[in-house]
Protein backbone atom coordinates (compact mmCIF):
# COMPACT_ATOMS: atom_id res chain seq x y z
CA UNK A 1 0.00 0.00 0.00
CA UNK A 2 1.61 2.96 -1.26
CA UNK A 3 0.99 7.18 -0.08
CA UNK A 4 2.80 9.43 -1.84
CA UNK A 5 2.87 13.45 -0.94
CA UNK A 6 4.66 16.26 -2.23
CA UNK A 7 6.73 18.25 -0.40
CA UNK A 8 6.73 22.15 -2.02
CA UNK A 9 8.05 25.65 -1.83
CA UNK A 10 5.86 26.22 1.41
CA UNK A 11 3.60 23.18 1.96
CA UNK A 12 2.80 19.25 1.50
CA UNK A 13 0.15 18.02 -0.96
CA UNK A 14 -1.55 14.56 -0.02
CA UNK A 15 -4.03 13.59 -2.90
CA UNK A 16 -4.91 17.23 -3.28
CA UNK A 17 -5.29 18.02 0.24
CA UNK A 18 -2.20 20.56 1.21
CA UNK A 19 -0.77 21.98 4.30
CA UNK A 20 1.33 24.56 5.13
CA UNK A 21 4.65 23.15 6.12
CA UNK A 22 7.82 24.84 7.29
CA UNK A 23 11.19 22.71 5.91
CA UNK A 24 13.92 25.78 5.37
CA UNK A 25 16.02 23.47 7.55
CA UNK A 26 15.59 20.70 6.82
CA UNK A 27 19.00 17.94 6.57
CA UNK A 28 18.44 15.03 4.95
CA UNK A 29 17.43 13.06 8.07
CA UNK A 30 15.05 15.57 9.28
CA UNK A 31 13.48 14.95 5.69
CA UNK A 32 13.34 10.99 6.34
CA UNK A 33 12.34 11.52 9.18
CA UNK A 34 9.21 14.00 8.63
CA UNK A 35 8.72 11.62 5.78
CA UNK A 36 7.84 8.78 8.60
CA UNK A 37 6.48 11.13 10.47
CA UNK A 38 3.59 11.65 7.93
CA UNK A 39 3.29 7.76 7.29
CA UNK A 40 4.33 8.16 3.70
CA UNK A 41 5.65 5.28 1.25
CA UNK A 42 6.84 8.02 -0.90
CA UNK A 43 7.93 11.70 -0.91
CA UNK A 44 8.73 13.59 -3.51
CA UNK A 45 10.03 16.72 -3.13
CA UNK A 46 9.31 19.77 -5.84
CA UNK A 47 12.25 21.63 -7.24
CA UNK A 48 11.04 24.84 -5.63
CA UNK A 49 11.98 23.70 -2.25
CA UNK A 50 15.46 24.42 -3.85
CA UNK A 51 16.54 21.24 -1.52
CA UNK A 52 19.90 19.69 -2.86
CA UNK A 53 21.54 17.25 -1.20
CA UNK A 54 25.33 15.94 -1.40
CA UNK A 55 27.47 12.77 -0.78
CA UNK A 56 28.22 13.86 2.71
CA UNK A 57 24.46 14.39 3.58
CA UNK A 58 23.86 11.03 2.58
CA UNK A 59 27.26 9.91 4.49
CA UNK A 60 25.88 11.38 8.05
CA UNK A 61 22.42 9.97 7.35
CA UNK A 62 24.28 6.60 7.24
CA UNK A 63 25.98 7.39 10.40
CA UNK A 64 22.96 7.55 12.22
CA UNK A 65 20.91 4.16 12.62
CA UNK A 66 19.67 4.62 8.72
CA UNK A 67 19.84 1.89 6.10
CA UNK A 68 19.10 2.95 2.46
CA UNK A 69 20.26 3.23 -1.04
CA UNK A 70 21.03 5.97 -3.43
CA UNK A 71 20.90 7.06 -6.46
CA UNK A 72 22.68 9.92 -7.68
CA UNK A 73 22.67 12.44 -10.66
CA UNK A 74 26.32 11.00 -12.07
CA UNK A 75 27.53 7.33 -10.99
CA UNK A 76 29.75 7.90 -7.71
CA UNK A 77 33.21 6.96 -10.49
CA UNK A 78 32.38 9.26 -12.75
CA UNK A 79 34.81 12.22 -12.50
CA UNK A 80 32.25 15.00 -11.12
CA UNK A 81 30.80 12.84 -8.10
CA UNK A 82 32.94 15.13 -5.61
CA UNK A 83 31.13 18.33 -7.03
CA UNK A 84 27.70 19.19 -8.50
CA UNK A 85 26.86 15.52 -7.73
CA UNK A 86 23.12 15.37 -6.18
CA UNK A 87 20.75 12.74 -4.51
CA UNK A 88 18.04 11.43 -7.14
CA UNK A 89 16.24 9.61 -5.02
CA UNK A 90 16.89 6.99 -1.88
CA UNK A 91 14.98 4.23 -0.31
CA UNK A 92 15.38 2.82 2.56
CA UNK A 93 14.37 2.39 6.08
CA UNK A 94 15.63 3.28 10.14
CA UNK A 95 16.92 0.64 12.56
CA UNK A 96 15.27 1.03 15.73
CA UNK A 97 16.46 -1.65 19.05
CA UNK A 98 13.33 -3.91 18.36
CA UNK A 99 12.99 -3.88 14.51
CA UNK A 100 13.13 -0.94 12.04
CA UNK A 101 10.83 1.37 10.87
CA UNK A 102 8.52 0.86 7.61
CA UNK A 103 10.33 1.86 4.17
CA UNK A 104 10.32 4.98 2.64
CA UNK A 105 11.07 6.99 -0.43
CA UNK A 106 12.44 10.12 -1.47
CA UNK A 107 12.43 11.64 -4.60
CA UNK A 108 13.53 14.97 -5.76
CA UNK A 109 11.93 15.75 -9.32
CA UNK A 110 14.65 18.18 -9.94
CA UNK A 111 16.57 15.28 -11.22
CA UNK A 112 14.29 12.28 -11.63
CA UNK A 113 13.85 10.51 -14.89
CA UNK A 114 10.61 11.91 -15.16
CA UNK A 115 10.19 14.73 -16.84
CA UNK A 116 8.05 16.42 -14.53
CA UNK A 117 10.31 18.84 -12.76
CA UNK A 118 7.84 22.04 -14.12
CA UNK A 119 4.81 20.32 -12.93
CA UNK A 120 2.67 21.78 -10.53
CA UNK A 121 2.92 19.28 -7.15
CA UNK A 122 -0.56 18.85 -7.74
CA UNK A 123 -0.74 17.51 -11.54
CA UNK A 124 2.45 15.04 -9.95
CA UNK A 125 0.05 13.68 -7.65
CA UNK A 126 -2.22 13.28 -10.69
CA UNK A 127 0.54 11.53 -12.71
CA UNK A 128 1.28 8.96 -9.82
CA UNK A 129 -2.10 8.52 -8.89
CA UNK A 130 -3.06 7.46 -12.51
CA UNK A 131 -0.20 5.31 -13.14
CA UNK A 132 -0.40 3.31 -9.99
CA UNK A 133 -4.48 3.03 -10.77
CA UNK A 134 -3.83 1.60 -14.12
CA UNK A 135 -0.37 -0.50 -13.34
CA UNK A 136 -1.15 -1.60 -9.65
CA UNK A 137 2.59 -1.06 -8.65
CA UNK A 138 4.56 1.54 -6.62
CA UNK A 139 5.49 4.03 -8.79
CA UNK A 140 8.71 6.50 -7.76
CA UNK A 141 11.28 8.37 -9.84
CA UNK A 142 12.71 5.86 -12.25
CA UNK A 143 10.48 4.89 -15.14
CA UNK A 144 12.60 1.46 -15.24
CA UNK A 145 12.08 0.66 -11.73
CA UNK A 146 8.18 1.34 -12.27
CA UNK A 147 8.43 -1.16 -15.45
CA UNK A 148 10.26 -4.17 -14.07
CA UNK A 149 8.13 -4.31 -10.78
CA UNK A 150 4.66 -3.73 -13.71
CA UNK A 151 6.54 -7.14 -14.96
CA UNK A 152 7.14 -8.97 -12.20
CA UNK A 153 3.27 -8.43 -11.65
CA UNK A 154 2.02 -9.52 -15.25
CA UNK A 155 3.95 -12.38 -14.36
CA UNK A 156 3.41 -13.54 -10.97
CA UNK A 157 1.76 -16.75 -11.98
CA UNK A 158 5.01 -17.47 -13.16
CA UNK A 159 8.10 -16.79 -10.89
CA UNK A 160 10.52 -19.22 -12.02
CA UNK A 161 10.30 -17.00 -15.14
CA UNK A 162 12.05 -14.12 -14.26
CA UNK A 163 13.92 -15.85 -11.48
CA UNK A 164 17.49 -15.04 -11.60
CA UNK A 165 19.92 -17.47 -13.02
CA UNK A 166 22.11 -19.32 -11.07
CA UNK A 167 24.83 -19.25 -13.61
CA UNK A 168 26.93 -15.93 -13.60
CA UNK A 169 25.75 -14.15 -16.62
CA UNK A 170 28.53 -11.38 -16.33
CA UNK A 171 31.19 -14.67 -17.61
CA UNK A 172 29.12 -15.14 -20.75
CA UNK A 173 29.60 -12.66 -23.66
CA UNK A 174 25.84 -11.79 -24.35
CA UNK A 175 27.14 -8.06 -25.08
CA UNK A 176 29.09 -9.24 -27.52
CA UNK A 177 26.49 -10.25 -29.37
CA UNK A 178 24.06 -7.48 -30.55
CA UNK A 179 24.38 -4.18 -31.48
CA UNK A 180 21.91 -1.93 -32.88
CA UNK A 181 22.19 -0.75 -36.94
CA UNK A 182 23.60 2.84 -37.49
CA UNK A 183 24.26 2.97 -41.40
CA UNK A 184 24.33 5.66 -44.00
CA UNK A 185 25.87 6.17 -47.31
CA UNK A 186 25.80 9.19 -49.55
CA UNK A 187 23.19 9.84 -52.40
CA UNK A 188 23.52 9.74 -55.64
CA UNK A 189 23.12 12.60 -58.12
CA UNK A 190 19.95 11.39 -59.32
CA UNK A 191 18.47 10.97 -55.39
CA UNK A 192 19.51 14.20 -54.74
CA UNK A 193 17.39 15.25 -57.30
CA UNK A 194 14.07 14.13 -55.69
CA UNK A 195 11.57 16.44 -54.16
CA UNK A 196 11.27 14.60 -50.69
CA UNK A 197 13.18 13.79 -47.52
CA UNK A 198 11.34 11.17 -45.30
CA UNK A 199 11.58 9.77 -41.89
CA UNK A 200 10.12 6.84 -41.04
CA UNK A 201 9.98 5.69 -37.19
CA UNK A 202 8.89 2.39 -35.75
CA UNK A 203 6.35 2.80 -32.79
CA UNK A 204 8.14 1.66 -29.50
CA UNK A 205 10.39 -0.70 -31.20
CA UNK A 206 12.74 -2.55 -28.55
CA UNK A 207 8.88 -3.17 -26.72
CA UNK A 208 7.32 -4.29 -29.95
CA UNK A 209 10.96 -6.81 -30.29
CA UNK A 210 10.14 -8.08 -26.45
CA UNK A 211 6.78 -9.18 -27.03
CA UNK A 212 7.55 -11.25 -29.99
CA UNK A 213 10.53 -13.09 -29.03
CA UNK A 214 11.08 -15.58 -27.01
CA UNK A 215 13.25 -15.13 -23.58
CA UNK A 216 15.09 -17.56 -21.89
CA UNK A 217 14.28 -18.68 -18.56
CA UNK A 218 16.24 -21.32 -16.05
CA UNK A 219 20.28 -21.56 -17.17
CA UNK A 220 21.77 -21.28 -20.39
CA UNK A 221 23.57 -24.26 -21.46
CA UNK A 222 26.96 -24.40 -24.04
CA UNK A 223 27.52 -26.50 -26.97
CA UNK A 224 31.25 -26.03 -28.49
CA UNK A 225 30.30 -28.75 -31.32
CA UNK A 226 28.12 -30.73 -32.86
CA UNK A 227 25.11 -28.51 -32.50
CA UNK A 228 23.63 -26.85 -35.38
CA UNK A 229 21.18 -23.61 -35.38
CA UNK A 230 18.19 -23.76 -33.78
CA UNK A 231 16.33 -20.77 -34.46
CA UNK A 232 13.87 -21.12 -31.58
CA UNK A 233 16.29 -21.69 -28.80
CA UNK A 234 17.14 -17.70 -27.10
CA UNK A 235 20.66 -17.61 -26.72
CA UNK A 236 23.92 -16.33 -28.60
CA UNK A 237 25.74 -18.12 -31.52
CA UNK A 238 29.57 -18.35 -32.38
CA UNK A 239 29.27 -19.00 -36.10
CA UNK A 240 31.12 -18.59 -39.58
CA UNK A 241 29.07 -16.76 -42.43
CA UNK A 242 28.70 -17.57 -45.66
CA UNK A 243 27.66 -14.83 -47.88
CA UNK A 244 26.00 -15.65 -51.28
CA UNK A 245 28.20 -13.33 -54.03
CA UNK A 246 25.22 -12.08 -55.41
CA UNK A 247 24.88 -9.46 -52.34
CA UNK A 248 25.61 -5.91 -52.79
CA UNK A 249 25.71 -4.02 -50.40
CA UNK A 250 26.65 -0.71 -51.97
CA UNK A 251 23.47 0.77 -51.82
CA UNK A 252 22.01 -1.50 -48.63
CA UNK A 253 23.46 -2.39 -44.93
CA UNK A 254 25.27 -5.36 -44.34
CA UNK A 255 23.86 -7.09 -42.30
CA UNK A 256 26.92 -7.72 -39.47
CA UNK A 257 29.04 -5.08 -38.20
CA UNK A 258 32.83 -5.46 -38.45
CA UNK A 259 34.58 -7.75 -35.89
CA UNK A 260 31.75 -9.73 -35.07
CA UNK A 261 32.01 -13.34 -33.03
CA UNK A 262 29.11 -13.95 -31.24
CA UNK A 263 25.74 -13.11 -32.75
CA UNK A 264 21.74 -13.22 -30.63
CA UNK A 265 19.70 -15.76 -31.90
CA UNK A 266 17.27 -12.83 -34.13
CA UNK A 267 20.06 -12.07 -36.10
CA UNK A 268 20.88 -15.55 -36.86
CA UNK A 269 17.76 -16.38 -38.20
CA UNK A 270 17.43 -13.22 -40.68
CA UNK A 271 20.86 -14.69 -42.09
CA UNK A 272 19.14 -17.92 -42.46
CA UNK A 273 16.29 -16.33 -43.90
CA UNK A 274 18.47 -14.18 -46.34
CA UNK A 275 20.28 -17.49 -47.74
CA UNK A 276 23.52 -17.11 -46.20
CA UNK A 277 25.41 -19.91 -45.37
CA UNK A 278 26.66 -21.32 -41.55
CA UNK A 279 28.57 -22.94 -39.82
CA UNK A 280 27.82 -22.54 -35.13
CA UNK A 281 31.22 -23.28 -33.61
CA UNK A 282 30.26 -22.81 -30.60
CA UNK A 283 26.90 -21.73 -28.53
CA UNK A 284 25.16 -20.61 -25.49
CA UNK A 285 21.45 -21.23 -25.66
CA UNK A 286 18.31 -21.67 -23.02
CA UNK A 287 16.79 -24.67 -23.74
CA UNK A 288 13.57 -23.21 -21.91
CA UNK A 289 11.85 -20.27 -22.93
CA UNK A 290 8.80 -18.37 -22.35
CA UNK A 291 6.90 -14.94 -24.07
CA UNK A 292 7.91 -12.79 -20.80
CA UNK A 293 7.21 -9.29 -22.25
CA UNK A 294 3.63 -10.25 -23.75
CA UNK A 295 1.57 -9.45 -21.92
CA UNK A 296 3.80 -6.80 -20.32
CA UNK A 297 4.21 -4.68 -23.74
CA UNK A 298 0.86 -5.09 -25.13
CA UNK A 299 -0.74 -3.61 -21.70
CA UNK A 300 1.30 -0.61 -21.60
CA UNK A 301 1.05 -0.34 -25.24
CA UNK A 302 -2.65 0.22 -25.00
CA UNK A 303 -2.51 2.65 -22.02
CA UNK A 304 -0.43 4.99 -23.65
CA UNK A 305 -2.42 5.02 -26.59
CA UNK A 306 -5.14 6.20 -24.14
CA UNK A 307 -3.74 9.90 -24.43
CA UNK A 308 -2.84 11.60 -27.06
CA UNK A 309 0.43 12.16 -28.42
CA UNK A 310 2.89 14.30 -26.30
CA UNK A 311 0.68 14.59 -22.71
CA UNK A 312 2.72 13.59 -20.22
CA UNK A 313 0.73 10.42 -19.29
CA UNK A 314 1.61 9.14 -22.66
CA UNK A 315 5.18 10.18 -22.44
CA UNK A 316 5.22 8.03 -19.08
CA UNK A 317 3.96 5.42 -19.67
CA UNK A 318 6.16 4.76 -23.17
CA UNK A 319 9.26 5.47 -20.66
CA UNK A 320 7.82 2.62 -18.40
CA UNK A 321 7.85 0.42 -21.45
CA UNK A 322 11.19 1.06 -23.00
CA UNK A 323 13.85 2.27 -20.30
CA UNK A 324 13.79 -1.44 -18.52
CA UNK A 325 14.68 -2.92 -21.90
CA UNK A 326 17.75 -0.80 -21.96
CA UNK A 327 18.31 -1.35 -18.32
CA UNK A 328 18.57 -5.00 -17.86
CA UNK A 329 22.15 -5.09 -19.82
CA UNK A 330 23.65 -2.65 -16.92
CA UNK A 331 24.86 -3.96 -13.80
CA UNK A 332 23.94 -0.40 -12.11
CA UNK A 333 21.86 -2.16 -9.87
CA UNK A 334 24.63 -5.53 -9.25
CA UNK A 335 23.96 -8.43 -11.01
CA UNK A 336 22.60 -10.86 -8.33
CA UNK A 337 18.95 -10.02 -9.43
CA UNK A 338 16.36 -10.36 -11.97
CA UNK A 339 16.59 -6.75 -13.70
CA UNK A 340 20.56 -8.25 -14.66
CA UNK A 341 19.39 -10.29 -17.63
CA UNK A 342 21.88 -9.22 -20.51
CA UNK A 343 20.56 -12.22 -22.51
CA UNK A 344 17.44 -10.58 -22.70
CA UNK A 345 18.82 -7.37 -23.74
CA UNK A 346 20.97 -9.27 -26.19
CA UNK A 347 18.10 -10.93 -27.63
CA UNK A 348 16.08 -7.53 -28.20
CA UNK A 349 18.37 -5.47 -29.67
CA UNK A 350 19.32 -8.48 -32.23
CA UNK A 351 16.26 -8.38 -33.01
CA UNK A 352 15.36 -4.38 -33.86
CA UNK A 353 18.41 -5.44 -36.17
CA UNK A 354 16.83 -8.22 -37.63
CA UNK A 355 13.53 -6.42 -38.43
CA UNK A 356 14.68 -3.05 -39.94
CA UNK A 357 16.86 -5.28 -42.08
CA UNK A 358 14.22 -7.15 -43.20
CA UNK A 359 12.13 -4.26 -44.16
CA UNK A 360 15.21 -2.42 -45.60
CA UNK A 361 15.70 -5.94 -47.73
CA UNK A 362 12.52 -5.76 -48.55
CA UNK A 363 11.80 -2.73 -50.18
CA UNK A 364 15.63 -2.69 -52.28
CA UNK A 365 13.52 -5.58 -53.74
CA UNK A 366 11.74 -3.40 -55.33
CA UNK A 367 13.92 -0.55 -55.79
CA UNK A 368 13.75 1.55 -52.71
CA UNK A 369 17.18 2.03 -50.89
CA UNK A 370 17.53 4.02 -48.16
CA UNK A 371 20.00 6.95 -47.42
CA UNK A 372 20.08 6.16 -43.56
CA UNK A 373 18.84 3.82 -40.84
CA UNK A 374 19.43 4.64 -37.40
CA UNK A 375 17.95 1.88 -34.83
CA UNK A 376 14.66 1.62 -36.12
CA UNK A 377 14.40 4.53 -38.19
CA UNK A 378 14.87 4.64 -41.72
CA UNK A 379 15.62 7.83 -44.37
CA UNK A 380 14.66 7.73 -48.14
CA UNK A 381 14.49 10.18 -50.85
CA UNK A 382 11.61 10.33 -53.10
CA UNK A 383 9.48 12.18 -55.55
CA UNK A 384 6.01 11.20 -54.66
CA UNK A 385 4.41 13.84 -51.93
CA UNK A 386 2.30 11.28 -50.02
CA UNK A 387 4.27 8.90 -47.42
CA UNK A 388 2.41 5.44 -48.38
CA UNK A 389 3.39 5.76 -52.16
CA UNK A 390 6.65 7.35 -51.20
CA UNK A 391 7.59 3.94 -49.66
CA UNK A 392 4.29 1.53 -50.56
CA UNK A 393 2.60 0.10 -47.06
CA UNK A 394 4.92 1.72 -44.34
CA UNK A 395 2.18 3.18 -42.62
CA UNK A 396 -0.47 0.27 -43.32
CA UNK A 397 -0.35 -0.19 -39.15
CA UNK A 398 1.29 3.40 -38.16
CA UNK A 399 -1.27 3.38 -34.83
CA UNK A 400 -0.08 -0.38 -33.79
CA UNK A 401 2.69 -1.23 -31.43
CA UNK A 402 5.59 -1.37 -34.00
CA UNK A 403 4.02 0.02 -36.84
CA UNK A 404 6.01 2.84 -38.76
CA UNK A 405 4.68 6.34 -38.79
CA UNK A 406 5.95 9.40 -40.45
CA UNK A 407 8.18 11.19 -38.52
CA UNK A 408 9.15 14.09 -40.64
CA UNK A 409 9.26 15.05 -44.47
CA UNK A 410 11.68 17.49 -45.88
CA UNK A 411 10.93 19.28 -49.27
CA UNK A 412 14.43 18.63 -50.65
CA UNK A 413 16.48 22.47 -51.32
CA UNK A 414 20.05 23.01 -51.49
CA UNK A 415 19.97 23.07 -47.63
CA UNK A 416 18.94 19.47 -47.32
CA UNK A 417 21.12 18.60 -49.77
CA UNK A 418 24.06 20.38 -48.07
CA UNK A 419 22.82 18.12 -44.63
CA UNK A 420 22.72 15.50 -46.89
CA UNK A 421 26.77 15.39 -48.33
CA UNK A 422 27.37 15.75 -44.41
CA UNK A 423 29.32 12.88 -42.30
CA UNK A 424 28.64 11.53 -38.69
CA UNK A 425 26.08 12.91 -36.83
CA UNK A 426 26.39 16.58 -37.99
CA UNK A 427 23.88 15.42 -40.91
CA UNK A 428 21.23 13.59 -38.61
CA UNK A 429 21.77 16.81 -36.29
CA UNK A 430 21.31 19.27 -39.05
CA UNK A 431 18.22 17.01 -40.75
CA UNK A 432 16.53 16.91 -37.41
CA UNK A 433 16.99 20.47 -36.59
CA UNK A 434 15.92 21.43 -39.79
CA UNK A 435 12.43 19.54 -39.51
CA UNK A 436 11.79 20.85 -35.77
CA UNK A 437 12.15 24.07 -37.80
CA UNK A 438 9.52 23.22 -39.97
CA UNK A 439 6.84 22.30 -37.37
CA UNK A 440 7.69 18.18 -36.86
Amino acid sequence: MTKHAILADNYLMDNGFSQMCGHNVMTLEQLCEFALEQKLSHLWIHPSTEMRFELTDYILLSAHQWDSVANWLYPQNHPESWQDNYLVSLHGYKRLERGRTPRINIIFLEYASFDWKDLTPKRVMELVNTIEGKLGVAVGGSPAGVGLRYLQKCNEKHPRWLAKPTQDLTQIPFKQAARPLNWSRKPTEEELNRRFFYKFDRNSDFPRVAVDERHGIGDPAHFSKGRGFDHMLPGIWRIDVDFSPDFDFTMIPKPLWDGFTWLATPIVRFLVGIGCGIHVNEAWVFERYEYIFRKWGKNLWDYSQEYDRGTKERDAFKMIMNEPLGLIRSDKFGTDSFKYRPDWNATIVAGSRANVLRKVYKYAQDGYYPIMVRTDAMYYLSDEKEPNRALPGILDYAHSLGGYKLEWCLEVNDQVRVALAMTGNNRLSTLNAMAEKAGF
